[in-house]
Formats: C-alpha cells, structure tokens, sequence
C-alpha cells in the first residue's frame, strides 16, 4: 500500500506577496473607479471637502497601521486606509468642466502652425497627397543576368 501524503497548507510567503500587492494597488482601483463614472464624479464633486478628508484620513490610517498601531489593530488599519487613500489625489478643476468620454465642446483653438501660413501648409499637404495617390508606373519584370565570374 502507498503512503497517503498529507495536503501541505500553501505557500504562506507567496500568498503574502499576493495580498500584498493587491494592496498596493488598491488606491489606484479605488480612483479609477471614481473617475470611470460620470455620476461618481459628480458626487464627488458635490462632497470634495469630504472626498479629500477621507483619503487623508486613508493615508494617515495607512501611517498609522504601518509605524504605530499593534498588529490587529494594523492591519485593520491597513485594511480601510489603502483604498481609502486613492480618494486623496482628485482634484478640482479651476474651470469645473468634466474631460470625460465625448467632453469638450471644440472650442479649444487649434495651435498656430510653424511659421503661421495655413495656406502653405494645406498646399504642401494636398502635393503631398496627390503625389502619393498617383498610380505606381508599372514595373517590367526583368531577370538579372548571369555575368561569368571575373578571372584573376
């Protein structure tokens, strides 16, 4: 009869690794999330001052629960603080216009080109158009010859 090999618990290292790198990218879920919904940013828009408390008191739990606070304790800290810190870099914009999807209403003037003539521009671009647009002359297939090899 052969052995039965008890299951070996995992890999706590690994595991560890894992969470912690979830983690880690938690504040970037967090605002990415927020800023993926037009309706979320305008709730947060409407509570800034609270959006902005919030993710400094995630980051100061994050302080807290790394330097200061026992282990329980840390890593319930830890646990709130890392999601929470993603809501401390949104800002507002000094105009209150949204960039989201299909924003903008063109207005924005175009830069000016290099040397400020349009007119060369476009005429440039429209050469350069119509050069390329013309119809390759056709080639005639030709075979190379066979040349003897030079005698020393």
């Amino acid at each position: 009869m052969l052995p039965i090999k008890k299951a070996e618990p995992p890999n706590r290292p690994l595991s560890l690794i894992a969470f912690a790198s979830l983690w880690l990218l938690s504040p970037f879920a967090t605002g990415a999330l927020l800023g993926s919904s037009r309706r979320a940013r305008g709730l947060a828009a409407r509570y800034y001052p609270l959006l902005l408390a919030l993710g400094f008191g995630g980051l100061a739990l994050v302080v807290a629960g790394a330097f200061v606070l026992p282990r329980p304790d840390s890593l319930l800290a830890l646990g709130l603080g890392g999601p929470l810190s993603g809501l401390s870099f949104w800002a507002r914009r000094a105009d209150g216009e949204d960039d989201g999807p299909g924003g903008g209403d063109g207005s924005d003037p175009e830069p000016p080109p290099p040397g400020g003539d349009w007119e060369q521009i476009v005429r440039q671009f429209e050469f350069h158009v119509t050069r390329h647009d013309r119809p390759a002359a056709p080639r005639r297939e030709r075979t190379p010859e066979r040349r003897s090899p030079a005698v020393v």
